[in-house]
């Protein structure tokens, strides 16, 4: 299902899909509270910062998230005193044959996305969940996440250009696209945004009747022992276990929401941000040499990846889908990487590792195309340096299993 998702052929943004399932459905999606979360970065960091903090209030989350990169059935998930739990293979098959059975009587078929996301919604129904903590999957005003009525808060992450054929080519129009998932009277939580990107988001807000919280400017922070550290607000020495400097602004933004909706315990909100993992962000995976997984997937993803590598010489496993802006993200790694391993990643919109390395040849970098993830990795072994692995989140998985 993960290929079929991903492939642009079967993206059809807008609503009316969404609408006619949920109707049939009896519209779970209005059976239980919600936070909505869009952006172009970090959206996945931020649901889980927030799904596991919520959880901690003694609340079972839903927490609905895409794509699936570790392991199927990863994007419904349910998470109860920071521990997350999946739906069985019985109560998964079993929503989605009755879900089937509706979907039956439509007037046109849902879209992959359009499925998983009203199965999400049916489950978190049918197990009666506290609260739920929903991604956009593209975008926002016409992303099939959308159906839903009355968040009580919208959040955005980092926002920049992606996914342009659907969104729009300017920051203005791709802006506009995600703030449509505010809606009247709702909180709207804003972090560290593009001038451009902030006007738009707070022009929606303010004609909505919105309430704004921000997280502004850079917040310090310090290195120590594989995690960063860093103040905000009345909480001081927040260790989040990662190397992703990212992500501190994407812990600020969970604790701005939480906040807003009333979680204020700052013991609760420092333990359960320090104890959230979150596989594929600037997560190390060998120490000797250094072997570092980074979802970065586009020009902005890469640039907060770079902003956080640690000094040293580095080489690259690198596989990016062909829709991508791969020259601007070679380009960008380029200042910091010394050889790169290209392969394809395993999905069918993966560039042609050749052209990636004809384009690096040109630029006088070294570079070597690999027949497969795992070999690229393998390769890369065999180089005694250290490495890190991005370009694509379709890599995070393999790169996982190849550490074990």
């Amino acid at each position: 299902m993960e290929k079929r998702m991903n492939d642009p052929r079967n993206i059809q943004l807008g609503l009316s899909r969404m609408n006619e399932i949920m109707s049939l459905l009896g519209n779970p999606q209005e059976a239980f509270p919600y936070i909505h979360i869009a952006g172009t970065n970090g959206k996945g960091s931020v649901g889980a910062y927030l799904s596991h903090l919520l959880s901690k209030t003694g609340e079972t989350v839903g927490w609905f998230s895409s794509p699936a990169i570790f392991s199927e059935g990863e994007e419904i998930a349910f998470v109860t005193q920071g521990k997350i739990q999946y739906l069985t293979e019985e109560e998964r098959s079993c929503y989605q044959q009755e879900l089937n059975g509706y979907a039956r009587n439509m007037s046109e078929p849902l879209t992959p996305f359009e499925g998983l996301t009203a199965l999400a919604f049916y489950a978190f129904a049918k197990k009666k969940v506290d609260r739920a903590v929903i991604e956009c999957g593209m975008g926002g005003r016409g992303d099939s996440t959308n159906v839903v009525k009355n968040p009580q808060a919208v959040v955005f992450t980092s926002i920049d250009v992606d996914h342009v054929n659907f969104l729009g080519h300017t920051l203005e129009e791709i802006s506009k696209e995600k703030a449509g998932i505010i809606k009247e009277n709702t909180k709207v939580i804003i972090g560290d945004e593009k001038p451009e990107v902030r006007r738009v988001i707070e022009k929606e807000a303010e004609e909505k009747h919105g309430k704004i919280y921000r997280v502004e400017g850079e917040i310090p922070y310090e290195v120590e022992d594989e995690c960063v550290v860093f103040d905000f607000l009345d909480i001081k020495r927040i260790r989040l276990k990662t190397l992703g400097a990212y992500q501190v602004q994407n812990a600020c933004l969970a604790i701005t929401c939480a906040r807003a909706l009333g979680i204020t315990d700052p013991t609760l909100i420092q333990k359960s941000l320090e104890e959230t993992r979150i596989s594929g962000r600037m997560e190390v995976i060998r120490k000797k040499p250094l072997w570092i997984r980074d979802g970065g997937h586009n020009p902005a993803g890469i640039t907060a990846l770079l902003q956080s590598l640690p000094p040293g010489a580095f080489g690259c496993v690198f596989g990016v889908f062909a829709d991508k802006e791969y020259e601007k993200m070679l380009d960008l790694l380029c200042e910091r990487i010394s050889v790169f391993i290209l392969v394809r990643p395993t999905d069918p919109r993966g560039l042609d590792p050749e052209i990636a390395k004809s384009y690096l040849e040109k630029k006088g970098i070294r570079a070597f195309v690999s027949q497969s993830v795992k070999d690229g990795l393998k390769l890369g072994d065999q180089m005694e340096m250290n490495f890190v692995i991005c370009g694509s989140l379709s890599l995070l998985k393999e790169a996982g299993e190849w550490k074990q």
